[in-house]
C-alpha cells in the first residue's frame, strides 16, 4: 500500500472492497484484504486483469484461488527481495574475506621481512648493510601502512554497505507489516464509522 495515500481514499477504498469480497465469498484476511486492496486501488493492473478475468467467467474465490492469488503477486515480490537480500550479503562476505585474506597476506609478507632482517643484524654487521636493512624495514612498514590504511576504507565502506543492507531488510519487513496494519486499521476504522451511524 501507498503510505502517501490518504485517510479519506482509505475508507473510499476500505468502502468498496468490503462490499466486493462479500459478494464473491471471500473471507476477510490480511492476506486476502492486501488482494483486494490492490485490486481495488488499480496499483497493481496485472492483479487487476486476473480477477476482472475471473469475474468475468463467474469463477469462485474459493480458499486456494485466493491463497494462489496472493503468493502470485505478493508472496513472490517478498521472496524477490528476499533473494537480492540474500545474494547482496553473500556478495559483501566474499569482499570482507577477500580483505581479510589480503591482509593476511600482507602481515605475513612484513613478518618474513622483519625476520629476514634480524637474521641480517646477527653477528657482525657492516654500517652499509644495516643502512639497507633499515631502509627494507622502512618501505615495507609504509607499504603495509597504505594497504593497512586502504584496508580500513574498504572495511569502512563495506560496513556502510551492510548497513544500508540491513536497513532495506527492515524496510522490506516493516513495509509488509506495515500495509497489513494500516489497512486493517482502515477497516476497524470504517466498520466502526459503519456501526456508529
Amino acid at each position: 500500500m501507498d503510505e502517501k495515500k490518504s485517510i479519506e481514499e482509505l475508507h473510499s477504498y476500505v468502502r468498496l472492497i468490503l462490499p466486493l469480497m462479500s459478494k464473491q465469498y471471500v473471507p476477510i484476511t490480511p492476506r486476502n484484504y492486501t488482494v483486494w486492496y490492490e485490486y481495488v486501488s488499480g496499483d497493481n493492473n496485472e492483479l487487476r486483469k486476473t480477477i476482472d478475468a475471473m469475474l468475468e467467467k463467474e469463477e469462485k474465490f474459493t480458499e486456494e484461488r485466493n491463497e494462489t492469488l496472493y503468493q502470485q503477486f505478493f508472496a513472490e515480490k517478498d521472496e524477490k527481495q528476499l533473494t537480492k537480500l540474500r545474494q547482496d550479503l553473500q556478495k559483501f562476505l566474499v569482499t570482507i574475506l577477500s580483505e581479510i585474506s589480503g591482509m593476511s597476506g600482507q602481515t605475513e609478507r612484513y613478518e618474513a621481512v622483519v625476520t629476514k632482517s634480524v637474521d641480517k643484524l646477527s653477528g657482525n654487521v657492516s654500517i652499509h648493510n644495516i643502512r639497507k636493512v633499515v631502509h627494507e624495514i622502512i618501505v615495507e612498514t609504509k607499504k603495509i601502512g597504505r594497504f593497512g590504511k586502504a584496508i580500513k576504507k574498504k572495511l569502512m565502506e563495506t560496513t556502510e554497505e551492510l548497513e544500508t543492507l540491513q536497513q532495506e531488510f527492515e524496510r522490506a519487513k516493516d513495509t509488509g507489516r506495515n500495509c497489513v496494519a494500516t489497512e486493517l486499521d482502515a477497516v476497524n476504522i470504517d466498520a466502526n464509522h459503519l456501526i456508529l451511524n
